[in-house]
C-alpha cells in the first residue's frame, strides 16, 4: 500500500546507490507532507550538480501553504498526529479543534528546505518571500505551543488549553529549526529522560508514562486481540527516528544523535537477525509485529550508516560530517558522495577518513566527531568534538598538482574549529 510516506523513505535509502533515480523518485511525492520536501532535499544535497532543481523547488511550493498560520485541526484531529489514526495526541475524547504541533513544524519545514534550495539558485525573490514567512511561523510555534511548565512544544487547544499526551512529536521543533536557545536544553533534558521517552527503544510516538504506553485490546471469549495491539501507544516510527536524529544533528547535540543511531541500528539488527522481514514499525519492546512490508524499516539502519558519515544538512557545498560516539569498531566502506568515495573507519582509539584511496583525515586518542569538513584546493577547515585531546594527521591534496600537504597537530577536549591553510594550523 504505497502512501508517498513508504515512497519517500525508499528514496531516502536510494540516495545511498543512485541518488539521481531517487531525486527522480521524489520529483512524484513532493505531496507527501511528512516526508516530502526532506526527501527531495536530501536527495539534492548527494548530487554534484543539479538540473531541474528550480523545477523541483516550484513542485515544493506548488504543495505548500504560504500562510504562515499554526495548522489547526478539524473536530475529528485528522491534522494532529498525522495520519496516526489510534493517536492518544488526538484526544478525540473532547471534539475541540487543536493546533496541530507536527503539521505546524512539517510545513516549517518545507519553507527552511524552499531557501535552501533557493540559495543554490541564487533566487534572492524566494529567498526573501519564504525567509519572512519561516520567521513568522517559527515565532508562533515558540510562542503558542511551547508549554513552559513541562519544557515540551505540545499540541494545544484552540481554546488555549494545553493537551495533556504528548509523544515523539514533541522533538519535531529540532529538525525544522524552530527551536529557540533558551528552551532546547530543556527539551533535550525531556528527550534523555527515562520516564519521558529514553531507554533502549527511542523514539516512542508516546511518552512511557502515559496511562496508555503500550496498551493492549482485551481479549474475546476465544482469548484472541482485535486489533492485536495498538499501533501508535508507544510504538517506534523509523521516519520519527529519522527527524528527530537530524534534529539532533542540527543542533549540535551529537552524542545524543550517536546514541539514537545506535539505539535504532539494534533494534534493526536485533529483527533482521531472527529472519524477519522490516516493517513499518517496531513495538515498544522494540520488536516487529508482522504488518505489511515496507521500505520504512530500513531507515533504522540508515540512521546508523549516516552516522558514521553524512553531508551536513545545512551545507550548500561538499561539507561532511564523519565519525561517531558509539563504542566499539564501526566501519563504513566506499559510499559515493557527491564527486568522491568514502570510507570511514572508527575504533575506541581512532578515526580514519579515506577519500578517493588517500588517507586524508586520522584522529588519535580517543572517540569524536568531526562536523563540518570541507575541503578548498589550500586546505580544510573543520569542527572536532571529543571528550579527550586528539592527535590529529590530515593530508590535503591540490586538485591541479596532486601534491599534498601535511598537517599533524593536537586538538584539545572540547568543541574545537581549525582552519589548515597554506601549510598553517590555526584553532579559531
Amino acid at each position: 500500500d504505497i502512501k508517498g510516506v513508504d515512497e519517500n523513505c525508499g528514496a531516502i535509502l536510494g540516495c545511498l546507490i543512485d541518488p539521481q533515480q531517487a531525486l527522480t523518485q521524489a520529483q512524484y511525492t513532493v505531496e507527501d507532507k511528512i516526508l516530502g520536501a526532506i526527501t527531495a532535499w536530501y536527495a539534492v544535497c548527494n548530487l554534484e550538480t543539479i538540473d531541474g532543481l528550480r523545477e523541483l523547488m516550484q513542485k515544493i511550493i506548488a504543495v505548500t501553504d504560504e500562510r504562515p498560520h499554526l495548522v489547526v485541526s478539524d473536530s475529528e484531529k485528522n491534522e494532529v498526529a498525522y495520519k496516526w489514526r489510534d493517536s492518544p495526541l488526538k484526544e478525540n475524547y473532547r471534539p475541540i479543534p487543536m493546533y496541530s504541533l507536527d503539521m505546524s513544524c512539517l510545513k516549517l519545514l518545507s519553507y527552511d528546505i524552499i531557501i535552501k534550495m533557493a540559495r543554490r539558485l541564487d533566487d534572492n525573490a524566494v529567498i526573501d518571500k519564504f525567509s519572512a514567512l519561516y520567521g513568522e511561523l517559527k515565532e508562533k510555534i515558540n510562542s503558542m505551543l511551547y508549554c513552559s511548565a513541562v519544557g515540551l512544544y505540545m499540541n494545544r487547544y484552540v481554546t488555549g488549553e494545553w493537551a495533556t499526551s504528548v509523544g515523539g512529536t514533541s522533538f519535531y521543533p529540532l529538525i525544522c529549526g524552530a527551536v529557540d536557545s533558551d528552551k532546547v536544553d530543556r527539551l533535550i533534558g525531556c528527550l534523555t529522560d527515562p520516564k519521558l521517552f529514553w531507554g533502549e527503544c527511542v523514539v516512542p510516538t508516546l511518552s512511557r508514562n502515559h496511562k496508555e504506553f503500550g496498551k493492549k485490546s482485551k481479549p474475546d471469549n476465544n482469548g484472541k486481540r482485535n486489533p492485536p495491539f495498538f499501533k501508535y501507544r508507544g510504538s517506534i516510527i523509523p521516519y520519527v527516528n529519522f527527524l528527530i536524529y537530524y534534529g539532533l544533528v542540527r543542533y549540535d547535540f551529537d552524542k545524543i544523535a550517536s546514541e539514537i543511531a545506535r539505539k535504532s541500528a539494534m533494534m534493526w539488527q536485533r529483527n533482521e537477525n531472527t529472519g524477519i522481514l522490516n516493517y513499518e514499525y517496531y513495538l515498544p519492546t522494540g520488536k516487529v509485529k508482522k504488518t505489511s512490508p515496507s521500505s520504512m524499516g530500513n531507515i533504522m539502519q540508515y540512521i546508523a550508516v549516516r552516522e558514521l558519515l553524512d553531508l551536513e544538512y545545512d551545507a550548500c557545498e561538499e561539507s561532511l560530517r564523519f565519525g561517531t560516539f558509539v563504542a566499539g569498531e564501526n566501519a563504513l566502506n566506499n559510499v559515493k558522495l557527491c564527486s568522491h568515495v568514502y570510507s570511514v573507519l572508527s575504533d575506541d582509539n581512532h578515526t580514519l577518513l579515506i577519500m578517493d584511496g588517500i588517507n586524508v583525515f586520522r584522529g588519535d586518542g580517543g572517540k569524536f566527531k568531526v562536523r563540518r569538513f570541507t575541503l578548498t584546493e589550500s586546505g580544510a577547515s573543520f569542527e572536532i568534538i571529543s571528550s579527550n585531546n586528539i592527535t590529529v594527521n590530515l593530508n590535503v591534496q591540490n586538485p591541479d598538482t596532486k601534491k599534498l600537504t601535511r598537517y599533524y597537530f593536537i586538538t584539545k577536549a572540547g568543541r574545537c574549529k581549525v582552519e589548515a591553510k597554506n601549510g598553517l594550523v590555526k584553532f579559531l
